[in-house]
């Protein structure tokens, strides 16, 4: 979702989203290979089985990223490269508990108690190092879905803290409760490589017209499972099988084999319901290729 008044203007026209739709759109669709980079990142996460969860993307400012935040936080202030603009990454207080007590050799069941006004000096040499860590896991996806890299700068870029950003925050463990991260990047970040692509002509208003009444089956692939044609036969009624999305994980929307949407489970009028997160546009998916076809013809 996107807290800003900026809606989706044409179905068919040359551009179906805003920019700021766009970027939100952007990082909802690299949100789980993200959350997987910081799964990487710290070891104490893969070696106790803690899940790393993504939420919808929203438009925020850095002041109320700081403020949601129960203290102490630890930020770290970033810029991209290329481009050189705002980014931050923010660990709140349940989080840095949770990870130092990882990091100290504990399970994170006994997490030490922080004081609000601050890390110590100590505290905040180790949650340098695992942010070190999670930067340069978070870089790597970044660049590989969009083309920067993120790196670590010693104050924030300009903009001051009422700055436009998209914030990413990422759960720790089953529903939160081991604390939460939050990545925040400026929107200029994400349109870098994800600006439409030029048009030299319009679609054909006679094909938007026929499309715009077609009709088209939606799935929603809630998982999959691999499983032994054996233990198949074995599955008997109050069995379960636990699929390969997290609990709060983005859901594959596909139509005619073909994803257009990422989103999430909700309910709607007592029904089961998703929340599109994020995806693409009908025209690049249909309008684009019928031009194409009709092209080569």
């Amino acid at each position: 979702m996107i807290t800003s008044s900026e809606e989706p203007r044409e179905l068919f026209g040359v551009t179906t989203e805003g920019p700021l739709q766009r970027a939100v759109n952007t990082l909802d669709r690299h949100a789980a290979s993200m959350a997987g980079a910081i799964r990487r990142s710290v070891p104490f996460l893969v070696r106790s089985g803690v899940l790393v969860t993504p939420d919808p993307a929203v438009a925020t400012t850095a002041s109320t990223i700081t403020t949601e935040m129960a203290a102490p936080t630890f930020l770290v202030h970033l810029a991209t490269d290329p481009g050189h603009v705002r980014g931050m990454l923010v660990f709140g207080a349940e989080a840095v508990s949770f990870l130092l007590d990882g990091l100290l050799g504990g399970d994170g069941s006994a997490p030490p108690m922080l004081s609000p006004e601050g890390l110590t000096g100590p505290q905040r040499v180790l949650l340098g190092r695992i942010a070190d860590g999670v930067v340069q896991g978070l870089s790597a996806a970044c660049e590989a879905s969009s083309g920067f890299r993120l790196v670590k700068v010693a104050v924030a870029e300009e903009g001051g803290d009422d700055a436009a950003l998209l914030s990413l925050g990422f759960r720790l463990g089953a529903d939160g409760g081991s604390g939460r991260v939050v990545l925040a990047l400026s929107k200029e970040a994400l349109l870098g490589g994800t600006a439409p692509k030029s048009r030299t002509t319009s679609a054909d208003p006679r094909i938007a017209s026929a499309l715009g009444a077609v009709e088209i089956e939606l799935v929603a692939e809630l998982g999959k499972v691999r499983m032994k044609l054996g233990d198949l036969a074995a599955l008997r009624v109050g069995h379960v099988l636990a699929t390969t999305v997290p609990v709060g994980g983005a859901i594959k929307l596909r139509s005619m084999s073909c994803e257009l949407f990422r989103g999430y489970p909700t309910t709607s009028g007592g029904q089961v319901a998703i929340r599109i997160g994020g995806g693409t546009t009908l025209e690049e998916v249909v309008v684009e290729p019928a031009k194409e076809t009709a092209n080569h013809e």
